[in-house]
Parts: C-alpha cells; sequence; structure tokens
C-alpha cells in the first residue's frame, strides 16, 4: 500500500511526506502561474517520490507544459477535465472520480493504458460497501481519498486493500507552525495493515 500526499504547496509538507517509506507520489496543486513556481522551487529540494500536479481548471497545453516544466510522472486529473481531453492525453494520468455505488468506471477507463490510479474521493467512508469498494480496488488501482479518523482507516483496511491512501499537506496551526500528529497517526495505521 502507498501514500499519495496531495495539495503540496510548501516545503515543509514536501519534506514530511518525502521522508515517508510509503509515499509514492506527492502532487503539487497549482491553480496559479505562482503556485507552478512555487511547485518549481520545491521540486529541487525533493528525492524519492514521484510527482505529478493538480490543475482543477487547466487547458491541455498548460498541463503539458506543467508536466515538462516539472519534471512530472503523471498528471493528476478530475473527470470532467479528462473527458475532455482523453483522446489527445499523451501522459500518464491519476484519474481522480467521485465514488458513487450507481455509477459506471469503465466509462472512464478505456483508455486504462494512461491511468496509473485511480484515486477514488469518498465523502463518508461509512456509509460506503466495503463489498462494492473492495471490488473496485480488486479491478483497478485504487488510490481512496476521505476524511479519514485512525478508527475508520483501520477499520476500512481490515476489509479492504487499496492501492493506497491519499492524504493532503496541512495547514499551519500558526504562523509558521504546523502539526502533523494526525497525519502521522493515519500513517501509523497504514504500516500496521503492511
Amino acid at each position: 500500500m502507498i501514500i499519495k500526499a496531495n495539495n503540496i504547496k510548501n516545503l515543509t509538507d514536501a519534506r514530511f511526506f518525502a521522508a515517508q517509506p510509503m509515499c509514492k507520489w506527492l502532487t503539487f496543486h497549482i491553480e496559479k502561474l505562482d503556485d507552478l513556481v512555487v511547485a518549481q522551487e520545491l521540486e529541487s529540494w525533493i528525492t524519492g517520490p514521484l510527482l505529478s500536479a493538480y490543475m482543477p481548471n487547466a487547458e491541455l497545453t498548460q498541463l503539458y507544459h506543467a508536466f515538462a516544466a516539472l519534471h512530472l510522472t503523471a498528471l493528476d486529473m478530475n473527470s470532467g477535465v479528462y473527458r475532455n481531453c482523453k483522446d489527445e492525453l499523451e501522459v500518464p494520468v491519476l484519474l481522480r472520480l467521485h465514488y458513487s455505488s450507481s455509477i459506471s468506471y469503465h466509462y472512464y477507463l478505456d483508455k486504462i493504458d494512461k491511468i496509473k490510479a485511480i484515486v477514488l474521493e469518498v465523502d463518508d467512508i461509512s456509509n460506503v460497501s466495503s463489498t462494492h469498494l473492495k471490488s473496485l480496488c480488486d479491478q483497478y488501482p485504487t488510490i481512496l481519498k476521505s476524511n479519514f479518523s485512525t478508527d475508520s482507516l483501520d477499520a476500512m483496511l481490515s476489509v479492504v486493500t487499496p492501492y493506497g491512501i491519499e492524504l493532503d499537506g496541512n495547514d499551519e496551526t500558526s504562523k509558521g507552525e504546523k502539526s502533523f500528529d494526525l497525519t502521522q497517526d493515519l500513517v501509523d495505521v497504514l504500516e500496521k495493515h503492511q
């Protein structure tokens, strides 16, 4: 099982996650040019994890520019952006889908050779059928994203083995201060299930 660190916008988050042996992906969240500049600065400090970028409103040319500028190994895309450009895509993708028990994921996965993993966003993990979730995780490399507590993550991992879990970079607790206590507790739960 791997960790995909999301919303990396500062050196503290980048270093914390890069130091985690389970961290395979670091994802920069880029919405404006300043974010791209920060990501380029952070890239020089990061060794270990593969790099990706999430650019929610970008055009294909902007995605390719970021891919080349940051030496990314994949683009993290929501389903809308992916649908609009999947036929022209020439780079690997981490496809972000919102969980629904009624959705057909096959529509998105017809170009599965370009998709490295599905990032499945789940609003409330306690309300999800573990049978359905297990089926998805067995069929596709699935990275789960939810508002996990240590208890909910532990319970879910007792019945489902996803490819990985997505954890977010933290906000500052006060000016210049960060706490990784909850994040480290979640990492400890993941390590327990390795």
